[in-house]
């Protein structure tokens, strides 16, 4: 939406721990509060056709979509600031 800041990042399925926790640090360095991070093709899913037909994921299937959660909640800086956001929601609230 107009006016609204947000960041991103390309991030690779196949990185270790400390490589997803040092990009979540850089990218949430924005303080924009809105962070979307897109998957360099065939990282998140093995590139086998045979193996994307079995289990039926493809580029139009939500999937691909769901195959991405395992990655992303891989990477615990990710969810400590999933977490924080609740937090601060509730002492907003209280």
């Amino acid at each position: 939406a107009d006016g609204v800041g947000y960041a991103y990042s390309m991030w690779d399925g196949s990185w270790d721990p400390e490589t997803r926790t040092l990009s979540t640090l850089k990218l949430t360095t924005s303080r924009t509060g809105h962070y979307f991070v897109l998957w360099n093709t065939g990282t998140v899913i093995p590139d086998n056709d045979d193996l994307k037909r079995a289990e039926g994921l493809t580029m139009i299937n939500p999937g691909v979509h769901v195959a991405s959660f395992n990655c992303a909640y891989r990477c615990i800086a990710v969810l400590e600031w999933l977490f924080s956001q609740a937090t601060q929601i509730y002492d907003t609230v209280r």
